[in-house]
C-alpha cells in the first residue's frame, strides 16, 4: 500500500526519472517483503559491508572510466 501511495504523488513521473528504475526497485522490495520471513530480511554487518564494498568498487570503476 505504501508503494501505491508513493506512486500516486502528483510528480511521480519526475521522481521516477530522477531515481531511475525506482518502480522496479519498489516492486523488488515489495516482493521481498511479501515473500520472505522477517528474519530473512535482516542484513548482517558482513552482508552490509560486502554490498558497500561492491558499490565503492563500481563507483571507482565508473570514475576511472569517466576520466580515461
Amino acid at each position: 500500500m505504501a508503494i501505491r501511495l508513493l506512486q500516486s504523488l502528483p510528480n511521480w513521473d519526475r521522481i521516477s526519472t530522477v531515481y531511475g528504475d525506482i518502480d522496479g526497485h519498489l516492486a523488488d522490495l515489495a516482493a521481498d517483503l511479501e515473500g520472505n520471513a522477517w528474519d530473512d530480511l535482516i542484513v548482517t554487518d558482513d552482508q552490509l559491508a560486502a554490498v558497500i564494498a561492491d558499490q565503492q568498487w563500481i563507483d571507482r570503476v565508473i570514475s576511472e572510466a569517466a576520466t580515461a
